[in-house]
């Protein structure tokens, strides 16, 4: 099963991530993902593939939290849709690149149009293959 993940930054950055098992993202250089935010813990949560085709999202005690469809989360199942936000940072699952039996797996909970977040259009995207620093506060030193 290959899914991928985006994550989108409020200054445009935006990557595309393999989700292969477990990935951690936070401020870190030991997680999977850097975010480079001032909102993101050192360790701010960690995104799992299950091998039943779930995909759940923990909070590993970041300091301002992991919200899921706008509601705090400390464990929660992931699906089609949904929107995770950590800090100023918005991952979702990229939809096009699942194949049906993957879609039926993983399921949907939301309308994409039923969440209205406020961050820039993205157009940019890259692929993630390492660990990739995100800057989100490019004047910040």
């Amino acid at each position: 099963m290959a899914v991928y993940l985006e994550v989108n930054t409020p200054c445009g950055e935006c990557l595309e991530i393999l989700l292969n098992g477990s990935v951690t993202f936070g401020r870190s250089k030991s997680c999977d993902v850097i975010i480079d935010d001032l909102k993101t813990s050192g360790k701010h949560c960690c995104i799992e593939l299950l091998s039943s085709g779930e995909i759940t999202v923990k909070d590993l005690d970041s300091r301002n939290g992991t919200y899921l469809n706008n509601s705090k989360i400390t464990h929660s199942v992931f699906k089609l849709n949904d929107v995770i936000m950590i800090g100023s940072s918005r991952i979702t699952i990229i939809k096009d690149q699942l194949t049906p039996k993957e879609m039926k797996s993983i399921g949907a909970n939301l309308k994409s149009d039923e969440l209205k977040l406020d961050l820039p259009e993205i157009s940019l995207r890259k692929t993630m293959l390492k660990k990739k620093t995100l800057n989100s506060h490019k004047d910040e030193p």
